[in-house]
């Protein structure tokens, strides 16, 4: 019986700190490695023109949360996403009002879902997105690179406008 209420206590200090999001994150980004100015380009698919000189600004704005400037070539917006490490790469979602309307919900923050050897991307993936979500840039990490594909809409259409730059 002894062995039987030590092993309970030892299951339910388990349980409570599994649930305590600081302690059980496993979201390693090193913004020292992302926050900087990248220089790279955009490339708008309803016209088919590619602007060079185009910057994005990235800068630390949350414990993971990023600022995103892009601008050059008359394009001048500004992002706040949050960020999650993927290995290789440090992968970006939206937040906020902007991903309950991109998702239809909204997002879970809670990161219960650590498994052993699983990346945060992949924990957020389990427990905000079904299959079928799409993502809209990322970070590589070996190359020092950001792209990010913006949304945009005008009077009659939906298009897109990617950016792809090298951090400075």
């Amino acid at each position: 019986m002894k062995t039987f209420k030590l092993l309970l206590g030892a299951f339910i200090l388990l349980s409570f700190s599994s649930c305590n999001k600081k302690n059980n994150s496993v979201n390693n980004v090193n913004f020292a490695e992302i926050v900087g100015t990248y220089q790279g380009s955009l490339f708008n698919n309803l016209t088919n023109i590619t602007t060079d000189s185009v910057y994005a600004e990235i800068t630390k704005a949350g414990d993971e949360l990023i600022q995103i400037h892009c601008f050059g070539g008359g394009f001048d917006t500004t992002y706040m996403l949050n960020v999650y490490d993927n290995g290789d790469y440090t992968m970006v979602c939206m937040n906020g009002n902007a991903f309950q309307n991109q998702y239809g919900h909204a997002c879970n923050s809670s990161n219960m879902m650590n498994k052993s050897g699983s990346t945060a991307w992949d924990n957020h993936m389990a427990a905000n997105h079904i299959s079928s979500d799409v993502h809209f840039g990322s970070f590589n990490m070996k190359n020092h690179s950001f792209n990010y594909d913006f949304t945009m809409k005008d009077n009659l259409n939906n298009y897109s406008i990617k950016y792809n730059g090298v951090r400075n």
